[in-house]
């Protein structure tokens, strides 16, 4: 099941797992920024994305915390190079 609420331009949505775990996403600007996964009600993991930077689609860092771990991931955009994606039949090998 999901459902959403939006709050002084943040749109909030949750969404329940088979699990009952809940997963929320926080958007702002059509943009994700933030998501968490809870379980029994307190959040266990997140991952926050920054502004975009420039003209880009792309968050310039993302951080992932494991918060029962004690853990955090940091990935920072350093450079973007645009390449031709890969031909479609790759996807479908086994059709003609």
């Amino acid at each position: 099941m999901a459902h959403g609420r939006i709050t002084r331009g943040t749109m909030e949505l949750e969404y329940e797992l088979p699990s009952r775990d809940l997963v929320r996403f926080q958007l702002r600007d059509r943009a994700v920024v933030n998501a968490e996964r809870l379980e029994r009600g307190s959040v266990v993991e997140t991952v926050f994305l920054s502004d975009r930077e420039g003209d880009t689609i792309f968050p310039g860092e993302a951080t992932y915390r494991d918060l029962p771990g004690y853990r955090e991931l940091k990935l920072t955009l350093v450079s973007i190079d645009h390449v031709d994606s890969f031909p479609p039949d790759i996807w479908y090998p086994n059709q003609p």
